[in-house]
């Protein structure tokens, strides 16, 4: 069974019961506005448990983060067996974990686990790992650069699917700057 954990923290398989859960946290502007949807995302509940059963049986993973035995919110990594590249999305959806340093701690076992899980180095040596945040969320651009995360590239801005207009930049984490 997947589980990384250390310490308090805990990152498990997302089941179909954890979908209600992601739905909520992704409707909700007040949460998902660091992630480019300052109103939500408007998704269905079940686009949410489609997305989450998508990833089974994957080296890509759509996982629950769980910190005391509470779940806190969700991550999913996205494992590119071609090219070497590994990406991922972190939603801290619980306000009363958010600011906490628990981001930072995450981050860090999704690094190592990216890059030493055997699993993932029998089929890819993952080479680098990028993500994009919106460009105006500076809580979370602060904890990946503090991680060791450089800017590699700053996209042009964008509408999302609600009309909004975004800016996205895309940070990257190599391999070799991993300790």
């Amino acid at each position: 069974m997947f589980k990384i954990s250390n310490d308090n923290i805990s990152i498990r398989i997302a089941t179909p019961e954890d979908a209600k859960i992601v739905n909520t946290w992704r409707n909700d502007g007040n949460i998902m506005k660091s992630m480019c949807f300052p109103n939500g995302t408007g998704e269905s509940i079940e686009t949410t448990a489609n997305e989450i059963a998508s990833y089974e049986k994957k080296l890509s993973k759509f996982c629950m983060i769980e910190v005391d035995g509470n779940i806190i919110g969700d991550v999913d990594f996205r494992i590119n067996t071609e090219n070497g590249y590994a990406g991922f999305d972190i939603l801290i959806g619980s306000i009363d974990y958010q600011n906490k340093g628990y981001g930072t701690k995450i981050l860090r076992l999704i690094i190592d686990h990216i890059f030493n899980d055997e699993e993932i180095n029998k089929t890819v040596q993952v080479h680098t790992i990028d993500i994009l945040v919106a460009k105006y969320n500076t809580r979370a651009r602060h904890v990946y650069e503090k991680l060791g995360f450089k800017i590699d590239r700053e996209d042009p801005p964008f509408v999302n699917h609600r009309g909004e207009i975004q800016h996205e930049v895309c940070y990257i984490f190599k391999r070799e700057w991993h300790t």
